[in-house]
């Protein structure tokens, strides 16, 4: 049985093939009348024809590509030493060894009377960034056709990743994020934290891949990666700051369900793709459009705290906390 898929391909050949034929008899009648001022101007229109109405069809139906997809980011933090907390997250233990990383010279004094917040937001917007670039970089060790899946496992919701051989445009993570972040603390006191280091020195990205960041104060972080066939924005916004664990107090120790015990700083990550409208039927978009869709996949997977928390309330509901707790 010949399946759907099949079938198409079959008639767009065919058509194809018939469109090409008629062109060539009538360029062949053409040439062998090419005395006739009437063949000569019946070619020229039909061709004028033509053109105007391929042009109008694709600018009719040819439409821009995009999507996007906006979810919160979400740190739970001791207090008063501004630790993360022991709830299991993707990014827990990326965010413990950077807080860590503090030099006791710029880390507040735990015997303060008065908690400062606003400390914790920025530092851990800081290391958020250095986490998502090193996040980004580290899925395309090998290759930038490596596929990102979610998948369902016995222990819960979890990626599965088949790494790619492709090569492209290499580009080394630390000398990039020394130049594209050089304020950063965790880039400026130590760039090279040990135990975030990459599998490899260099990633692989597209061959014309341009990645650029921008910083819009001290409130939004933007990550654009752009080749010739498609483009990729992330951003990584500050959104809430409060003291307490919401909802999480409930299904922790009485010690980590008071304010003055622990806070929550939130963040907006939202992730934009957008395909080359000019080359949207171009046999690359394929591969790069995968390339978007593995990097868009992987962030959603690591830092998207709705879908986090979900399948905490699933492990909750089953184990009890300690399904939730650690690093």
């Amino acid at each position: 049985m010949i399946s759907k898929r099949r079938l198409r391909v079959d008639m767009k050949s065919i058509y194809l093939g018939f469109a090409f034929i008629a062109v060539i008899a009538v360029a062949i009648y053409t040439f062998c009348n090419r005395d006739s001022d009437r063949v000569l101007l019946s070619f020229s229109t039909a061709i004028v024809i033509a053109v105007f109405g391929f042009i109008v069809n694709e600018a009719i139906s040819n439409k821009t590509i995009k999507f996007s997809k906006e979810f919160p980011v979400a740190v739970f933090f001791e207090l008063p030493n501004y630790q993360p907390l022991f709830i299991r997250l993707p990014y827990s233990w990326d965010l413990g060894m950077c807080m860590q990383s503090i030099k006791s010279a710029d880390r507040l004094n735990s015997a303060q009377s008065q908690i400062d917040l606003e400390y914790a937001q920025n530092k851990y917007f800081e290391a958020l960034q250095y986490i998502v670039i090193k996040d980004i970089f580290q899925q395309f060790n090998n290759g930038w056709d490596t596929e990102t899946k979610r998948i369902i496992a016995p222990s819960g919701e979890m990626l599965s990743t088949k790494y790619g051989k492709e090569s492209g445009k290499e580009i080394n993570f630390a000398k990039f994020i020394q130049q594209s972040i050089p304020n950063n603390y965790f880039v400026k006191s130590n760039p090279l934290i040990p135990v975030l280091q990459l599998l490899s020195d260099t990633s692989i990205f597209p061959p014309d891949t341009d990645i650029k960041i921008t910083l819009e104060g001290d409130h939004s972080f933007l990550i654009f990666l752009e080749t010739k066939y498609i483009s990729v924005a992330v951003k990584l916004s500050k959104l809430l700051l409060s003291p307490g664990i919401g909802e999480y107090a409930r299904m922790f120790p009485a010690h980590t369900a008071h304010g003055h015990d622990a806070g929550t700083a939130t963040y907006m990550m939202s992730v934009s793709v957008e395909q080359a409208v000019l080359l949207n039927g171009n046999p690359e978009m394929k591969k790069h459009r995968k390339w978007a869709d593995t990097l868009v996949t992987m962030l959603d997977s690591t830092f998207n705290f709705e879908r986090i928390r979900e399948e905490h309330l699933k492990q909750y509901q089953l184990f009890g906390s300690q399904a939730i707790m650690g690093w």
